[in-house]
């Protein structure tokens, strides 16, 4: 498994539940994958079983709870299509939302062009005016600095 990959796969065979669990070697960095019951867990320590410098790798497990499909974050049309079809809260949309808006960042080279238009325009809207969202975090200043 690559790292960022979900580790918590999971094998259930006769009621007994396997997780996959990972192990860092501290001596040369090796990182290997464990199957374990999670009923029987216990400390990896190498495959003698005399081995300390194994540390185990913690990692939030990422779950998909929506379809697999993926959708073009520029594409309006697939984005309330998708979030009609959503249950959930509102939050859940805004989150999906802040997603795409990273995905458009990363593809456009750093900054979401969807979302600098609608700065521009509501700055052209307020005569000149910046949406707080636009404005800087930090303010350096001759004798002083401002930090929001």
């Amino acid at each position: 498994m690559k790292r960022g990959e979900s580790r918590a796969l999971i094998f259930c065979t006769s009621h007994i539940i396997d997780m996959v669990y990972q192990f860092k070697n501290k001596k040369n960095g090796k990182i290997i994958d464990v199957v374990m019951s999670m009923k029987d867990y216990k400390p990896y320590r190498g495959e003698k079983g005399n081995e300390d410098f194994w540390e185990r790798i913690y990692d939030v497990p990422q779950v998909n709870l929506g379809d697999a499909k993926v959708i073009d974050p520029f594409d309006n049309k697939a984005f309330v299509n998708k979030t009609g079809n959503m249950s959930g809260r509102y939050g859940d949309l805004l989150d999906y939302s802040s997603e795409l808006s990273d995905r458009r960042a990363a593809l456009a080279g750093g900054e979401d062009p969807l979302k600098r238009k609608y700065f521009d325009d509501y700055k052209k809207k307020t005569n000149g005016k910046k949406h707080v969202k636009d404005k800087p975090k930090k303010i350096d200043m001759k004798n002083a600095t401002i930090e929001f």
